[in-house]
């Protein structure tokens, strides 16, 4: 159950973001898969469409200082009376950096976890987040029209290089010609047995059996200042 009014397409957005799976329409039907499937088709250079001196393929990476450092996830602790909580996931800085950015993403999910579950959420975000940054734009023939977005494919140049992708968007042109969005995937990024810092915040307890009865007031409506 969600926590606060909300439409249902942010409250998709957010069950997407803490469980990885993706939404996308199909033979009119919405469909959701999860994140980190097997490749369901392997894509040979030669049947992707060249544009001349752009080559096969438009490749773009997101600048690493754009890239998060650490990732932090507030969410409700089942295990402090469903009090407000936050686990953490960030990379190496120290001693010896392996990358080079100091920002910090944080993810509010209105969602009841325990420590464990809150901090493989962190963990996945965050190795998610690099595993995916870098993007392609390229045409392929109708063949390939049966390939929906977040399917993940392989692309396999003359060269010997592969690259892992998965499909985000894929536009049918006039002519049946297929222009495909992807961005780099790696099935390792959704994968987290990561242990959740616990915390030390005493459980709310009532003291007492708890037994009570009702006083029904014969009154005209009263104010909270009366």
């Amino acid at each position: 159950s969600m926590d606060r009014l909300t439409t249902a397409r942010d409250a998709l957005k957010q069950m997407a973001t803490a469980f990885l799976f993706d939404a996308y329409e199909s033979d009119y039907k919405l469909k959701f898969r999860s994140r980190g499937g097997d490749p369901v088709a392997d894509i040979p250079e030669d049947w992707i469409v060249r544009k001349g001196e752009e080559g096969i393929m438009k490749e773009t990476i997101t600048q690493e200082l754009e890239m998060p450092m650490r990732t932090t996830v507030n969410y409700y602790d089942v295990e402090r009376d469903h009090q407000q909580h936050s686990q953490s996931a960030k990379r190496k800085v120290a001693p010896y950096p392996t990358m080079w950015t100091a920002k910090e993403d944080v993810v509010g999910l209105p969602i009841s976890w325990d420590a464990d579950a809150a901090k493989q959420c962190a963990d996945k975000l965050l190795k998610m987040a690099w595993a995916n940054r870098t993007g392609y734009q390229f045409d392929l023939p109708w063949r390939y029209m049966k390939y929906d977005p977040t399917d993940v494919v392989t692309v396999s140049l003359e060269n010997g290089f592969v690259y892992n992708m998965r499909l985000t968007d894929a536009d049918i042109g006039f002519d049946f010609s297929v222009s495909a969005q992807a961005v780099s995937e790696s099935a390792a990024a959704y994968v987290s047995d990561a242990t959740g810092a616990s915390s030390s915040a005493p459980s709310q307890t009532l003291d007492g059996d708890g037994s009570a009865f009702p006083i029904i007031i014969n009154t005209p409506l009263l104010r909270d200042i009366d």
